[in-house]
């Protein structure tokens, strides 16, 4: 029977304090990554897209890559099966994809990034995604797009 990593809990900040349920723990975890400041602690590992979308901003590739990095061993610490022996098993997939060309191809000054995070937990499968637009090195919109 495999073990999960998943049992992890994620604080929150509101009156309901730990999140548990996976729905919740992947909606919290990847708002966090959306809103969190770079600069918020000195001492624990901050992942942060606005960040990245700061200093990267002009560049939504390497936007790209970074992202994938950091949710991938952002998540991956919530959300790895391993069997009894240690082996690994099921790691979340990250899905990040940048729209930065209109219909014609041309690109577009404002340009959008669309995520999904999917984890598998006793064999059923869960998803969150979110979409932000960039304008000027700056997030102007966050959007859910879909939980569940």
């Amino acid at each position: 029977m495999p073990s999960t990593v998943d049992q992890r809990k994620v604080p929150s900040l509101s009156l309901k304090g730990w999140v548990t349920t996976v729905p919740e723990k992947l909606d919290k975890m990847l708002s966090y990554y959306f809103l969190s400041d770079h600069s918020q602690s000195d001492w624990y590992e901050i992942f942060s897209l606005p960040y990245h979308v700061a200093t990267k901003g002009h560049a939504p590739q390497q936007i790209k890559t970074l992202m994938e990095n950091d949710l991938m061993r952002f998540f991956t610490r919530y959300f790895t099966t391993s069997d009894k022996d240690g082996n690994q098993g099921t790691t979340p997939t990250v899905n990040v994809t940048i729209v930065d060309r209109n219909a014609n191809g041309v690109e577009i000054g404002r340009y959008e990034i669309q995520t999904e995070i999917i984890v598998v937990v006793d064999g059923k499968q869960y998803s969150a995604e979110k979409a932000i637009q960039v304008l000027n090195s700056q997030i102007s919109i966050i959007d859910r797009l879909n939980n569940g």
